[in-house]
């Protein structure tokens, strides 16, 4: 029983070295790397500490097993005791042990966790507080370049119009302005979408509207004039939409049908109107042109730029009403003095699915040599 209770002993031993110890020397070898070395060194004695142990309950363990006490002579226990204590003493040279405790528990506290993270917390609030900051102040100092750059450019702009004495151009409205572009599409294709066609060129509020707006004198005439146009458009209208036109040549017939009503009641007069009234009130007749372009430009009707100070060619014979004015000058025979009235055009589809057009003559002065007599 005594062996068996000092292969017990041994054992515990050999448990309590193998498992606690070397538990807590890894445990120090993490946190204290200074102490590595010497962790080494006491761990290799630890190591030959189980070796010694289990060589030593390797024998008890043979003896008590085969029951071979008598054998187990005095010498050798004495012997396996004195191996022991060998054991023992180099356990206990261990010297590293307590100090690294010691050095432990001299370690600074950690501080706390929470602690600590509410007070990294209020800082980012802090730092997000002033980044607004200066988010705001970089705002106001880009707005301030900006201000500058401005201020900088008007001083230049005024700089310079103090030392440019030439004056500022003058509006006005000249034959350019009636110009109007070519639609490629005919205005009237098909009986089917006359519909359309007819909202389209039935639509004069817009023109009607600035004119009973306008404060000029003399805008009751035009008034008058677009209303008479108006109700001519209507009728016209109403015959299509009765279907009072050969829907073989349904885009001949309707578009010179229209056109005669445009020439007419419109553009026999407008145009003429405002060109030679530019000079009793620009404002007025400038805006009065820019609504009727665009309601011309919304019926397909378009133009073909005659250029004033020019010899007459030609061609212009085909397209333009010509009035002759004397001249005492040779070189000025021919010339174009003014261009009163574009030629307006519309497009339209014949039978045979060609494009021709309906045509309104322009109106321009050209001059004639006389000679030389008055």
């Amino acid at each position: 029983m005594e062996y068996i209770g000092l292969l017990g002993l041994l054992g515990l031993i050999g448990f309590f070295v193998s498992s606690g110890l070397e538990n807590k020397f890894d445990n120090l070898k993490k946190s204290l790397p200074d102490t590595e070395s010497r962790i080494a060194q006491d761990e290799k004695i630890i190591a030959d500490l189980q070796k010694e142990i289990e060589r030593l309950n390797f024998i008890l363990q043979n003896y008590v097993t085969q029951g071979d006490l008598n054998n187990f002579s005095y010498s050798l226990q004495q012997q396996i005791q004195k191996d022991f204590q060998a054991a023992l003493k180099n356990y206990a040279t261990i010297s590293g042990v307590k100090e690294l405790e010691r050095k432990i528990d001299s370690l600074p506290q950690i501080p706390d966790l929470q602690s600590l993270q509410q007070k990294i917390s209020a800082l980012e609030i802090q730092i997000s507080e002033q980044n607004k900051i200066l988010a705001q102040f970089s705002q106001q100092l880009d707005e301030q370049k900006n201000l500058n750059a401005a201020y900088e450019k008007r001083i230049k702009q005024l700089e310079n119009k103090i030392g440019d004495t030439t004056p500022p151009p003058v509006p006005e409205l000249t034959i350019k302005n009636f110009q109007l572009q070519k639609n490629n599409q005919p205005l009237f294709t098909n009986s089917a979408a006359a519909d359309k066609v007819l909202t389209t060129i039935e639509n004069l509020s817009e023109i009607i509207s600035f004119l009973k707006n306008s404060k000029f004198n003399k805008k009751d005439n035009f008034i008058r004039l677009i209303k008479n146009y108006q109700n001519n458009i209507q009728k016209f209208a109403d015959k299509v939409r009765r279907g009072k036109f050969d829907e073989e040549n349904f885009s001949e017939e309707v578009s010179n049908a229209f056109f005669d009503v445009l020439k007419k009641y419109f553009l026999a007069t407008l145009p003429v109107s405002i060109y030679r009234g530019k000079n009793e009130n620009l404002e007025f007749y400038s805006e009065f042109l820019s609504k009727v372009n665009k309601y011309l430009a919304a019926c397909h009707v378009y133009t073909e730029f005659i250029e004033p100070k020019k010899i007459m060619q030609r061609s212009d014979l085909e397209k333009m009403e010509i009035v002759k004015k004397d001249t005492a000058q040779k070189t000025e025979d021919k010339l174009i003095d003014e261009v009163e009235r574009l030629p307006y055009f519309l497009d339209y589809l014949t039978d045979d699915e060609e494009i021709e057009r309906c045509n309104f003559d322009g109106a321009m002065i050209v001059l004639q040599f006389n000679g030389g007599t008055k």
